[in-house]
């Protein structure tokens, strides 16, 4: 009796076991369907199967094509030359022969005219064999490559039209498709970079790079910015390239895109700017040079000018106090035009020196502000001040970052009228600091403000009011400001004020040795 009951146990538990088992095998199928399902849902290809003598037996058509292009169900039971116009048969035919013989996968393209519109399909016809290797039929995988073509046509187009165009140029031209492979080049693109016919001829990518890099003074910059594009494709870009042998190019670059945007590749364009750079450096050298020479005879008449006002030398009426003073002032704008002068030949030729230290930015700024006290209250100006407390000394030249207060701070007193409010704000915002200065003053006309960091620029209606000034202050502050990586730009209303914004790294500046005394 006991015996019975424990084989009655024994056989529950194994039909419960087994319809556990069944239930999760069920599940697991089910699981399965959907997984099928949804990868079938996704696929855009169309699928036939032809038996060994070219009939349809067979097609799939994704769910999501149901009212497009064509109705597989008419050509089951059909010859694929029933069915197909002359020119596709042509290509199967041929497919099915090549298969036939070798075994392997054949693949082609066909134009085809559907509701009076060419379309683009490809094809791969593959073999299907039975388990005893014999040819049973063919699967046909079709795909829709409309608009693939139509890409590919506009790149055709482009390229060679851009290479016709280009054998014309006075510049080297460099076409690259998306994959940043060569498609086109110029002869001039050749020349300037000297490349040995044998690489041309070759067409090998990596080997014309590498000659190319193995040209260059700085080959890590060229190659970081070669990166960054091909990263951010639709980027424009333009810089000059150093050699080694003192070669300067200006390198230039435009990417290609289609009408709806969709990246094709990208144009890079040489120029050979080298005399133009020696004869601008002989420009920055000779003004340099005649600066130095301007310097020490102005430097003198100060002297006498201060010997002169002194008791020292006898006493002066009125009027030659006034002469003199006038003078002095003459004296002092030449001073100020041969110092910027000084400043921008060392700036162009590279060679002022930066001797970094920690120092307090603004202390700096309230010192050059403490200079400026007698024309701010002239002109009755209110300053407001927004400092940081928590900002820490940072590692800079202080006579760099004295020119940057100094040309903004006494451009914002000299063009804002009377009654008027400058603001200066220096706070941290990671990883800079920010210097933000605000005035009320005569702004920068719309028209002009591109222009306003080029050398020599004033604008038109400061000249009319405060005609002197030499138009190098802001290109001075640029060129410090971006030497350690900062930025500089403004925002400004005509006669409503300028706000100007200077970003300066809070890692500081590094070493570099050259000519010291940039004020």
């Amino acid at each position: 009796m006991m015996k019975e009951i424990k084989n009655k146990q024994k056989r529950m538990k194994k039909t419960s076991q087994g319809l556990i088992k069944a239930r999760l095998n069920k599940e697991e199928l089910k699981k399965s369907e959907e997984r099928f399902h949804s990868l079938i849902y996704s696929i855009d290809d169309f699928i036939f199967t032809l038996d060994k003598d070219g009939r349809f037996v067979d097609y799939f058509q994704s769910p999501r094509k149901k009212k497009l292009y064509i109705s597989p169900e008419k050509f089951i039971g059909k010859h694929f030359k029933e069915v197909l116009p002359p020119h596709i048969v042509k290509l199967i035919q041929e497919a099915l022969r090549k298969i036939k013989r070798s075994d392997k996968i054949q693949q082609f393209d066909y134009p085809l005219k559907i509701k009076n519109k060419e379309m683009w399909f490809d094809a791969k016809i593959s073999p299907l064999r039975s388990r005893s290797k014999t040819l049973t039929g063919f699967t046909a995988v079709v795909r829709d490559i409309t608009e693939r073509k139509k890409i590919e046509k506009e790149l055709l187009f482009k390229t060679t039209l851009l290479s016709a165009q280009s054998e014309a140029s006075i510049d080297g031209i460099l076409i690259v498709d998306e994959n940043d492979k060569a498609i086109s080049f110029n002869q001039r693109f050749v020349e300037l970079w000297s490349i040995p016919k044998k690489i041309v001829d070759m067409r090998n990518d990596k080997k014309m790079l590498n000659f190319v890099v193995s040209q260059l003074r700085y080959p890590k910059k060229f190659l970081d910015k070669v990166n960054y594009l091909y990263k951010h494709k639709k980027e424009k870009s333009r810089d000059e390239i150093e050699f080694k042998d003192e070669r300067v190019l200006d390198r230039y670059s435009t990417p290609l895109v289609t009408d709806d945007k969709q990246y094709l590749g990208r144009i890079w364009y040489f120029r050979d700017i080298t005399e133009h750079k020696q004869i601008d450096r002989a420009k920055t050298e000779f003004v340099s040079l005649a600066s130095h020479q301007l310097r020490s005879p102005l430097t003198g008449i100060k002297w006498f000018i201060d010997l002169l006002s002194s008791k020292k030398s006898g006493k002066l009426n009125e009027k030659q106090k006034e002469y003199l003073k006038e003078i002095d002032d003459i004296n002092q704008r030449l001073i100020g035009l041969v110092n910027a002068l000084l400043n921008v030949s060392r700036i162009e030729l590279g060679v002022f020196a930066i001797e970094p230290k920690p120092i307090s930015f603004t202390k700096i700024a309230d010192s050059v502000l403490e200079l400026l006290a007698p024309e701010i209250e002239k002109k009755k100006l209110q300053i407001r001040k927004n400092y940081d407390k928590n900002l820490r000394n940072i590692k800079a030249d202080p006579n760099l970052v004295r020119i940057i207060f100094q040309n903004l701070l006494s451009n914002a007193v000299k063009y804002t009228p009377r009654g008027g409010r400058i603001s200066l704000t220096i706070k941290k915002q990671e990883p800079n600091v920010l210097i933000k200065l605000s005035d009320t003053g005569y702004g920068i006309p719309k028209n002009q403000q591109t222009k306003i960091f080029e050398k020599l620029f004033r604008a038109d209606n400061i000249r009319e009011t405060e005609p002197d000034g030499t138009g190098l202050g802001l290109y001075i502050v640029k060129s410090v400001v971006e030497q350690p990586g900062g930025k500089i730009w403004f925002k400004s209303e005509e006669n409503k004020g300028t706000t100007f914004y200077v970003t300066f790294p809070l890692k500081g500046m590094k070493r570099k040795e050259g000519i010291k005394g940039l004020s």
